[in-house]
């Protein structure tokens, strides 16, 4: 594929995209950058938006932002504010470090193995920060026979299953399942580390993870390789109305401990993945100047068995999440994992897939769901500051075990 073919990696040419706007592309660069072009973008950032204006993507890179600019000296009369959203980002860190370590412990008792992934993962091992950015939950990947066992032990341990669905009904056609539990944490349990590519066996992945000490306990974590694909993957997509950000944090970090090339290359070419890693590698080294071989670009780019469908793929997930274009995502997912299938066992398997996809028990409820999403996202708006306000952790978080 040419490099000419890619979406646009901006919205102020290619607007409605999940690709930064120009004023969140002023924002990460203050928040990533060194010296004085940090603090140049953070000056033109804060005349062109007011702080109670900013959306929630915008939002999870404040708590960089702040050490960002405290880091580099800036005494700006922004940094107050800054703060709370730094502390509140820290305190509730806090919480899910101890929901982690505690749900680690608990599985090596039973004998499962858990993989760290995500923003958790980068915790110790790449930045000492625990308020470096907001987390939403606990990613933990276990294996696919243990995903029974590993239910039932958290249960156990008062975390309540999100979705009041039998594991069978989804097992094969989603990557996780979410808990929460009493002090309102919440855990996504994952038999698969990827939501769009459950074609590939989990077993690629097991194969790619290293032991780690984390907080003292020993587990383990994606290589640094699959971790970087990993997050790229993750964030060049919506997240609800807005866009992900804070994929160019995890990718800064997991860079400047670096990375090797040739792993990463074969990584993305065995995930089909190539097209999406060379746009989000091409915005890194642009926006955040990051030293990234243009041998590599080029390689990922010109790779042979880029196919259509990965191209279309990447369209849809840079696409505003309309009702047709999530629809239209989910069914060629679909087809690209049945692709082994008959069409007549594609036809069989395609309501199943729904509801589980719909997060629903019976596939006579698939109608009226689409119709209620359908309303959802037409009536959804992005959340701003003035709704995330609410701040007010206490001065100190509760001690992890």
């Amino acid at each position: 594929m040419k490099g000419s073919s890619f979406p646009q990696m901006s919205q102020q040419r290619f607007p409605h995209t999940a690709w930064p706007s120009a004023h969140q592309e002023l924002l990460i660069r203050a928040a990533l950058l060194d010296g004085p072009a940090a603090l140049t973008a953070f000056a033109t950032w804060k005349e062109q938006v007011h702080l109670d204006d900013v959306d929630e993507a915008s939002f999870r890179l404040l708590p960089q932002l702040y050490q960002n600019l405290r880091r580099l000296g800036s005494t700006d009369t922004f940094l107050p504010r800054l703060k709370s959203v730094y502390r509140y980002s820290w305190y509730k860190n806090q919480l899910l470090l101890a929901a982690a370590k505690t749900s680690l412990r608990s599985l090596a008792e039973a004998g499962i193995p858990g993989v760290l992934l995500k923003g958790m993962a980068l915790l110790d091992g790449y930045t000492q920060d625990l308020g470096f950015r907001p987390m939403y939950d606990v990613d933990l990947l276990v294996p696919l026979d243990a995903v029974q066992r590993a239910v039932a032990l958290l249960e156990a341990r008062g975390w309540s299953k999100e979705l009041d669905i039998p594991l069978d009904r989804y097992l094969a056609f989603r990557h996780s399942t979410g808990f929460k539990n009493q002090p309102g944490v919440n855990l996504d349990l994952h038999w698969h580390p990827f939501v769009d590519r459950l074609d590939v066996p989990a077993s690629f992945f097991w194969e790619r993870t290293r032991s780690i000490q984390w907080f003292g306990i020993p587990t383990q974590s994606l290589n640094p390789a699959v971790s970087l694909v990993f997050a790229c993957n993750h964030g060049l997509r919506w997240h609800g109305q807005a866009p992900m950000l804070t994929w160019l944090l995890d990718a800064q970090l997991l860079l400047q401990v670096g990375v090797d090339w040739d792993s990463v290359l074969d990584c993305a070419r065995d995930l089909r993945l190539t097209a999406t890693l060379a746009a989000a590698l091409t915005y890194l080294k642009q926006t955040l100047e990051l030293e990234i071989p243009e041998t590599l670009l080029t390689s990922l780019r010109q790779t042979t068995g880029q196919s259509r469908w990965e191209r279309r793929e990447l369209t849809l997930k840079l696409s505003r999440p309309t009702f047709a274009n999530t629809t239209r995502l989910n069914t060629l997912r679909f087809f690209r994992f049945m692709d082994h299938l008959s069409p007549w066992e594609k036809f069989l398997h395609f309501p199943a897939y729904s509801a589980a996809i719909l997060q629903i028990t019976s596939v006579w409820r698939i109608p009226l769901e689409l119709l209620q999403r359908w309303i959802r996202i037409r009536q959804a708006t992005p959340t701003t500051w003035s709704e995330l306000q609410a701040i007010s952790p206490p001065d100190e978080a509760p001690p992890a075990p």
